[in-house]
């Protein structure tokens, strides 16, 4: 490898063969109509962990994006905190009053 920079490999964000393997399997078990049928019986009946169907989803169709709104507590906006400098946000943080979560946490 060159230094520094890369030279060779798989392109940044291929998955490896073995992942592609787990997802076409995923795929193939939530698009087979027998195991559906059987899920849904199983899913009435209470009988499937929430997490095992969750994480096979995942696997066949990947993770939905996770949003994070702030609420904007530390009394500016997002748009404004664009054009500041790393020392002026730093000032900002550290002169931040804690959040009501914050508070009872501690």
């Amino acid at each position: 490898m060159a230094r520094g920079r890369k030279t060779g490999g798989r392109v940044l964000g291929t998955r490896n063969k073995a992942s592609e393997e787990i997802v076409q399997w995923a795929r193939a078990v939530l698009e087979d109509p027998e195991y559906r049928q059987n899920l849904a019986a199983r899913l009435r009946a209470g009988k499937v962990a929430p997490a095992v169907e969750t994480a096979l989803y995942y696997y066949a169709y990947g993770r939905p994006v996770e949003r994070i709104e702030h609420s904007g507590s530390l009394g500016i906006r997002p748009e404004d905190m664009d054009q500041m400098s790393d020392a002026q946000l730093l000032a900002l943080i550290a002169h931040r009053q804690p959040s009501p979560y914050e508070v009872a946490q501690a």
